[in-house]
């Protein structure tokens, strides 16, 4: 009876078992066409619809900085002041800049090379920007071929004035400046055209300074080491880093500074009291008129013996978030500090309008005066020397 029961049992399981299998394999499958979209008819009537332009990013959203790289540009070889003064700026703008932008450096020596590029092929997009010195303002003050640009139309982040220039002469031949009869001094300089050149042409010019002209150095880097070589014996600078590195090394002495500007007259710096401005040097010598002025011209982009701009039409939007930027590099004590032990142990700086202000100032300038001034250039610079001929 038993065995009989357990018979029934598994003969139930096998047939129910059995129906299982069946109902899975008559379950319809999915055809392989039906996963397959019909395909929609082509209209070769159709008007052409242009793609959608890609929406510009406007720098108002933090990110549009963020994963991107700002290009500086520096018109000057590596390990002068004007290089310096990059990278110092380039650490802590990338601090500052809304999304923190990686910043590189490449430098362009060459006089103006920069200052035309930045004007005349750089896109206004605030990602290549230009640091230059004050002698592009020179340039353009007294209308050299060379400049094609106007420094009105820049966007500036900052100017910076160091001290006032130094004119540096090479121990052993500081008395040979005076003597006309004695071997002249070599200049080395990049095109005789910036601003500590004021008291060497007008030295030469009014007391009659006993100098010669080396053009084409890339940099007061460069000089320096033509200094060390002895292949130079003046250098125009207002790098105090420079000045202190060749003083220290017994090889250079300031001779005389253009001095800081104090309503008419021009007072001594006040690290180097020591040293008389050009000014006191003239004495009774002191010109008026025309010949003044034309000086006052040449000099006065000392002012802006630095700075740091981006391309003409650059948005104004974009120039407030840059601008903001350097305004809180100002205020940085770290960004003090560096700039006081590696580019001036003394230095103003004007950030954004007010930077754009000091420029378009001194661009207002008499033109007799600048005509001036370019004729002294041209009278003791056109009969130079070629860079690396032995003196």
């Amino acid at each position: 009876m038993a065995s009989g029961i357990i018979s029934f049992l598994v003969l139930s399981l096998l047939v129910s078992l059995f129906m299982g299998c069946q109902a899975q394999v008559e379950r319809p499958s999915p055809s392989p066409t039906a996963l397959i979209p019909t395909p929609r008819p082509i209209i070769t009537n159709a008007p052409t619809i242009p793609p959608a332009k890609k929406e510009a990013v406007t720098p108002q959203s933090a990110p549009y900085y963020q994963g991107k790289a700002i290009e500086i540009f520096v018109e000057a070889a590596p390990g002068g002041g004007t290089d310096l003064l990059a990278r110092i700026s380039g650490k802590f703008l990338s601090r500052y800049i809304p999304g923190k932008p990686d910043v590189v450096i490449r430098n362009m020596p060459g006089a103006a090379r920069v200052t035309n590029t930045i004007y005349n092929r750089t896109r206004p997009d605030g990602l290549t920007l230009g640091q230059a010195s004050g002698a592009s303002l020179g340039r353009q003050q007294r209308k050299l071929d060379i400049v094609q640009y106007d420094m009105a139309r820049f966007k500036y982040l900052y100017t910076v004035s160091r001290g006032a220039d130094l004119v540096m002469i090479r121990k052993g031949a500081q008395g040979r400046l005076t003597d006309p009869t004695a071997k002249a001094l070599f200049i080395g300089t990049k095109g005789g055209e910036g601003n500590s050149q004021g008291p060497l042409i007008w030295g030469k010019e009014i007391l009659g300074w006993n100098l010669r002209w080396v053009l084409g150095f890339a940099g007061n880097n460069e000089v320096e080491m033509a200094i060390r070589r002895g292949e130079i014996d003046v250098l125009g600078t207002s790098d105090d880093s420079g000045v202190r590195t060749l003083m220290q090394e017994g090889l250079a002495e300031p001779y005389t500074t253009v001095g800081n500007l104090k309503g008419n007259k021009f007072v001594r710096r006040d690290d180097f009291p020591g040293v008389s401005t050009f000014e006191e040097l003239l004495g009774n010598k002191k010109p008026s008129g025309l010949s003044w002025e034309a000086y006052l011209v040449w000099i006065g982009s000392d002012q802006v013996d630095k700075y740091l701009m981006a391309p003409p039409n650059t948005p104004d939007n974009m120039m407030s978030l840059l601008s903001e930027a350097s305004a809180r590099m100002l205020a940085d004590p770290e960004f003090d500090q560096t700039m006081k032990t590696t580019v001036a142990s003394s230095y103003s700086m004007n950030v954004g309008k007010e930077a754009q202000e000091v420029v378009r100032q001194l661009l207002n300038v008499s033109p007799q005066a600048v005509d001036y001034g370019a004729e002294l250039q041209r009278k003791f610079t056109g009969t130079q020397l070629a860079k690396g001929t032995p003196p």
